[in-house]
């Protein structure tokens, strides 16, 4: 099963979301056939507003070339566009808050 991973909050920034999804990743990767989208720029608020459209792009270019079979989202302001990019390509998701 090939999933992808889709978060925000990465190293090389600090804090516990960040180290949540890094230890996840790693976890799902040991399991699975895991691609990892990540920002891991700073948690500024300006940031957001850049990371965003970034991963949305990044993600719908990554699923048109397909091998997807879940899109996993690790961050709830990514959500929506997770179950965007999910409806558009008739790919299960799952998002973790």
């Amino acid at each position: 099963m090939k999933v992808l991973f889709i978060t925000r909050k990465f190293s090389p920034s600090i804090g516990g979301m960040e180290l949540f999804a890094r230890d996840l990743s790693q976890a799902l990767a040991a399991e699975t056939d895991l691609e990892l989208l990540k920002w891991g720029g700073h948690g500024r608020f300006m940031a957001v507003f850049v990371a965003l459209p970034y991963l949305f792009f990044k993600a719908f270019f990554r699923l048109l070339r397909g091998g997807i079979d879940v899109i996993h989202i690790q961050d709830g302001l990514l959500a929506p566009g997770g179950r965007i990019l999910a409806f558009i390509f008739r790919k299960p998701c799952v998002v973790v808050i």
